[in-house]
């Protein structure tokens, strides 16, 4: 949860109470008045980190002193899915069980990612030379995935949970692929249940002003056939680094 800011001066918000609590002939157990500060505070926060949320606002222009951020969510609510569809990319972490095993992490981006529901998302894996988070999830279904704010407020999120690769045969794959806009290839889909849901402050996350997305995807599956392109796959992705089971070379028909 949020830590109370630590002001240099007294904001007026809390003027109103404390000199309140002064007057009074029989001042209020320390009890009683601690919890009243805090139940005032909590509230003020809540008020800025909706602005902040939402974009309308900068905690920096509220609070004199810093607001720390690291929350538990117990969901993905419409704010927080906002936010997440605002993000023009994220990140996938994954890991063996293997203690000497390679852990592996991947950028993603091209609107790849869709909130199926509140503890639910899927993003699509459109290809590549490697084939190392659907080898782990294969192992052992762990995954998180990570947005952190590269515009506007600082802010990192987190989102950890078990993850299904959803192959090309499997009997959900083409109403997932439904969902998300069209692409020029797509080898699988991965549909993450979510366990746990948290935020941090990224306040070392740098500023970079989006330029908008590749297309080299694009360019490099033009003209090729499904043959050629089921024939790269089946050389680079039936196995991970760690000789993981990979891609299901045979869904790709």
């Amino acid at each position: 949860m949020p830590c109370a800011p630590r002001y240099s001066k007294t904001p007026p918000e809390l003027r109103w109470l404390l000199a309140a609590a002064s007057r009074v002939s029989q001042p209020p157990a320390a009890g009683s008045l601690i919890r009243l500060l805090e139940a005032e505070v909590n509230l003020i926060i809540g008020k800025a980190e909706r602005r902040y949320l939402t974009g309308s606002g900068n905690l920096s222009l509220l609070y004199p002193g810093p607001v720390f951020m690291a929350r538990l969510f117990e969901q993905i609510d419409d704010t927080l899915a906002g936010w997440i569809r605002r993000q023009q990319m994220f990140f996938v972490a994954s890991a063996p069980l293997a203690a000497d095993g390679r852990i592996n992490c991947s950028p993603k981006g091209l609107d790849t990612l869709r909130i199926l529901g509140p503890t639910e998302i899927a993003y699509l894996d459109l290809g590549g030379s490697g084939i190392e988070t659907v080898a782990h999830l294969k192992e052992n279904s762990r995954i998180v995935v990570m947005f952190c704010a590269f515009e506007g407020g600082p802010r990192i999120l987190r989102l950890h949970g078990r993850g299904t690769v959803i192959e090309r045969d499997h009997p959900e794959f083409r109403t997932l692929l439904a969902t998300f806009p069209p692409q020029p290839v797509c080898r699988n889909i991965i549909r993450i249940r979510l366990e746990r849901i948290s935020d941090s402050c990224g306040w070392g996350v740098p500023l970079y002003d989006y330029a908008g997305q590749r297309d080299e995807i694009e360019r490099a599956v033009a003209g090729k056939t499904p043959d050629q392109l089921r024939a790269k796959a089946a050389k680079q992705n039936r196995h991970s680094i760690d000789g993981l089971e990979g891609l299901n070379i045979d869904a790709l028909s």
